[in-house]
């Protein structure tokens, strides 16, 4: 029996993984729940862009899923960068 993952299993845990990097790095007290972090996040967020006028996805699960999805080796930072997402001193 193999122990391989399925493209979705990687996709939700890749997903879930950043999205627990981003938060602890933006709160000062990490929360140990999953439950709660990933509540904190929405489902989906959109941004008009101010000079094209074009809508695109923002900081939410679907859009760091929609990154994994493009590029499976993104790191946290590079995700941070492509949002905008500073970390406070």
């Amino acid at each position: 029996m193999s122990s391989s993952i399925t493209k979705k299993q990687f996709l939700k845990r890749r997903t879930e993984m950043i999205a627990h990097e981003i938060h602890d790095s933006l709160v000062e007290e990490p929360e140990p729940d999953r439950q709660k972090v990933l509540a904190s996040y929405p489902k989906v967020t959109y941004y008009k862009n101010p000079r094209t006028g074009s809508m695109h996805l923002g900081l939410s699960l679907r859009g760091i899923r929609k990154l994994v999805k493009r590029f499976p080796l993104i790191t946290t930072d590079q995700v941070k960068e492509v949002f905008g997402v500073s970390t406070p001193r």
